[in-house]
């Protein structure tokens, strides 16, 4: 990633959910009982592998600011930080000033993302929700060059135009609905916990 190349993000609004249309099953499987030196080295050979496509579209080079492992070399469900949310990210065209890139890995396309990676993308979702006064629930919509921008606050690539015919995320649309609801509850149970201050 090379940050001298990127766009400061002055506001964010919306998060949206990618599948990586690729399994990375030449990677070795990773556990969260593995050694630590093991899951770091899994992680940035995965980011820095993104990286490397990234970078043969974009001088930026990671486009996403969260990435939600499957077990190869990124621990199922584990959240890897890519790009930091203080910068633009490069996942959607058009939309990429107000919104936060989140990648599921795995091509799921083929197959559904497992149980640990939709609990990745919830706590993601809650945390981003909180931290930006977000509501996982509620619909964004922002005018933007002269167009009304529409969709939901949590949603997926080809909910945004001109993305519409894209298949991304693929099996996990079927999910957003339900990470919407997980992630209003989860965002209310920390918002209960918090401490009052005066």
């Amino acid at each position: 990633m090379n940050i001298h190349n990127m766009s400061r993000m002055k506001h964010v609004r919306r998060l949206i959910l990618h599948h990586a249309d690729y399994d990375f099953l030449d990677y070795p499987i990773v556990t969260m009982k593995d050694p630590i030196h093991d899951i770091q080295h899994g992680i940035a050979s995965v980011v820095d592998e993104i990286d490397r496509w990234h970078t043969r579209k974009w001088k930026s080079g990671l486009g996403y600011h969260f990435l939600v492992g499957n077990g190869h070399g990124i621990p199922d469900g584990y959240v890897a930080v890519g790009r930091s949310t203080m910068y633009q990210g490069a996942h959607v065209r058009k939309h990429n000033h107000d919104s936060i890139g989140i990648l599921v890995v795995g091509d799921l396309s083929k197959h559904d993302p497992t149980k640990r990676q939709i609990e990745g993308v919830i706590s993601i979702c809650a945390t981003e929700c909180f931290a930006f006064g977000l509501d996982p629930i509620n619909e964004y919509s922002k005018l933007r060059y002269g167009k009304r921008q529409k969709g939901m606050v949590i949603s997926g690539h080809h909910d945004w135009p001109p993305h519409e015919t894209n298949s991304c995320p693929a099996s996990l649309e079927k999910y957003i609905n339900g990470i919407r609801i997980e992630t209003e509850a989860l965002l209310f149970s920390r918002m209960v916990a918090l401490p009052y201050t005066p």
